[in-house]
């Protein structure tokens, strides 16, 4: 199974109030999960994971509902045998 990547959480005060330190974090290649009242309201990550990360959340996606729709296990080898490309 893939692990999702991890974020921090923070509340959007006190990402207020450490905005620098924050941008520091992300320059690390930190991504932070802020928060309004306990609810998720946005993201805070580094320009350059962007684009891959959210391609990243999107494939997983698809591939979680590829996998769903498939009944029982797959049988890859006899995929295989039949001369499929797996």
């Amino acid at each position: 199974m893939i692990a999702e990547a991890k974020e921090l959480p923070i509340n959007a005060f006190e990402a207020k109030t450490k905005f620098s330190s924050l941008l520091r974090g992300v320059q690390a290649g930190e991504t932070y999960l802020i928060t309004l009242r306990g609810e998720p309201v946005a993201r805070l990550l580094p320009v350059f994971k962007h684009t891959s990360y959210m391609e990243f959340l999107e494939t997983l996606s698809q591939a979680k509902d590829l996998r769903n729709k498939i009944k029982g296990p797959i049988p890859i080898l006899e995929y295989k045998e039949e001369g499929r490309e797996v």
